[in-house]
């Protein structure tokens, strides 16, 4: 394969990806708030938050240690 068939190779790809990935996502999304509400009585909201939080925290320490390091 040359390159230009490759690239065009990997754009259906990445195309087929995100319109799969976009299809799915809300539902996904929809079953996780069922399940942490029926199974766990977590409200889901909270859980988003507080995992986006520390997905925040962690990303910054993680930063600091990159900068310490260099």
């Amino acid at each position: 394969m040359d390159s230009t068939n490759e690239k065009i190779l990997l754009g259906i790809i990445t195309f087929l990806f995100g319109l799969i990935y976009f299809m799915i996502s809300p539902l996904v999304e929809g079953l996780a708030s069922l399940f942490f509400y029926v199974k766990k009585n977590i409200d889901y909201g909270k859980a988003r938050t507080y995992g986006s939080l520390g997905y925040t925290v962690v990303g910054i320490f993680i930063g600091g240690v990159f900068r310490l390091c260099r």
